[in-house]
């Protein structure tokens, strides 16, 4: 989840490294954007 919440981030900025923040902001977005369920049915 770490490395998708740091994807996420590197996008709020035109240059991706402006926009990475401590890991513990990227964490936040999981909480704020909750991540979406699995597009593939469960076995």
């Amino acid at each position: 989840m770490a490395g998708v919440c740091a994807a996420s981030a590197s996008l709020a900025h035109p240059t991706c490294t402006a926009g990475m923040k401590p890991l513990a902001a990227c964490l936040e977005l999981a909480k704020k954007y909750k991540p979406r369920p699995s597009l593939e049915p469960a076995d």
